[in-house]
């Protein structure tokens, strides 16, 4: 995929349209999920995706052990009336990975069919492109990325080509340095960059057939407009020519200056090869 210098220009355009389009949102259930043992009792919290029983019910043990399992269970996971979010945290930890592997398999299952059919629905309602955040990702080692992470992102984007092969799909994950080429096989047309990896570098871990995205500190926007001038320019000639989307490196900082954001937008217009 080419992205021409006047698409690098407009890229905050583009990504305004693609994320703040005027397009509802599907509601998805709140059901309960159940994690049966041997000594059958069940531990329930409500999270934002469908998991049946009869997916997580094959969990063998002693009833001692399931005992201690579950008592330790309930202290995490039966959270109520918090965010997903946190139920979701809860849920991961607590040795899960080792404990319940099938548990969080089948639950990541769940994200991974729901949040493809999201992306197809954004899509569907007129985005142009669509950035896929795995914000936690990169909490986790190489080896529990590549079982936990790498094969549900694979599928969304798997999943979403089959229907809009042609709608460009980014992915970021903040903290990426160590996980970068994991990140290319995801199948992406474009990675994005964290302030904390060197744009030259990344580029040259990723390769020449992969877009990238970023990579300017959100704190540069608090210095002087020269200075900010000069990390663009830095940011872009490390980038190379074409497949770039310049951007930050994360999100803007609450108090970052309007002028200076300003001049950022100025200046990535003014950008020529």
């Amino acid at each position: 995929m080419e992205f021409s210098a006047s698409q690098v220009a407009y890229a905050g355009s583009l990504f305004a349209r693609a994320f703040f389009s005027p397009v509802k949102y599907p509601i998805f259930p709140r059901p309960r999920i159940y994690i049966q043992t041997d000594y059958d009792q069940r531990v329930t919290s409500e999270v934002g995706f469908p998991l049946d029983s009869a997916e997580v019910s094959d969990i063998g043990g002693k009833e001692e052990e399931n005992k201690r399992r579950r008592r330790r269970i309930r202290k995490k996971i039966a959270i109520h009336n918090q965010p997903i979010h946190s139920q979701y945290l809860a849920i991961i930890s607590e040795n899960i990975f080792s404990d319940f592997p099938q548990v969080l398999h089948a639950l990541l299952q769940k994200f991974a069919t729901s949040m493809a059919k999201y992306v197809q629905y954004q899509a569907d309602n007129g985005a142009q492109a669509v950035q896929i955040f795995d914000s936690w990702a990169t909490e986790l080692s190489p080896v529990d990325f590549e079982e936990f992470s790498l094969p549900y992102l694979k599928q969304i984007v798997d999943t979403v080509r089959k229907t809009h092969p042609n709608i460009p799909l980014i992915l970021y994950a903040s903290g990426s340095g160590g996980l970068l080429e994991r990140l290319a096989l995801t199948g992406v047309d474009v990675v994005s960059l964290d302030w904390t990896v060197d744009m030259a570098e990344g580029r040259r871990r990723l390769g020449q057939n992969i877009a990238v995205q970023g990579n300017i500190d959100p704190g540069v926007l608090f210095g002087s407009k020269d200075f900010i001038t000069d990390r663009i320019n830095d940011t872009v000639k490390k980038a190379g020519r074409g497949k770039h989307i310049l951007n930050l490196g994360h999100g803007i900082v609450v108090g970052t200056p309007e002028e200076n954001v300003a001049h950022f937008f100025e200046v990535a217009k003014g950008i020529r090869y």
